[in-house]
């Protein structure tokens, strides 16, 4: 027996390469909830980050290495009068 798509296909893209699962699923989250942002805003003296959906990482030079934050959820709030810089992103 033969199957039909019976959907419709809002884009496409073609890659010289195959696409990791973390890239495949990236792609699905960006189509069904739309691109994630990473927002920072100051409420007293704590940093709050705000994101739809993905695992916050941090780490300490822009460079990495990064390492999930497991346990952190949106809003997440950091301390800002800690000596140390940290740089934060999102994994999918």
């Amino acid at each position: 027996m033969e199957e039909q798509f019976a959907g419709g296909i809002g884009g496409a893209a073609i890659y010289n390469y195959g696409l990791s699962a973390s890239q495949i699923a990236a792609h699905y989250s960006a189509g069904v909830y739309g691109s994630a942002s990473l927002t920072a805003s100051r409420s007293g003296s704590n940093l709050i980050l705000t994101w739809p959906l993905g695992t916050l990482q941090a780490a300490p030079a822009v460079t990495g290495p990064y390492t999930d934050l497991g346990t952190a959820t949106s809003p997440y709030s950091v301390p800002l009068n800690s000596a140390a810089q940290m740089f934060y992103r999102l994994r999918f």
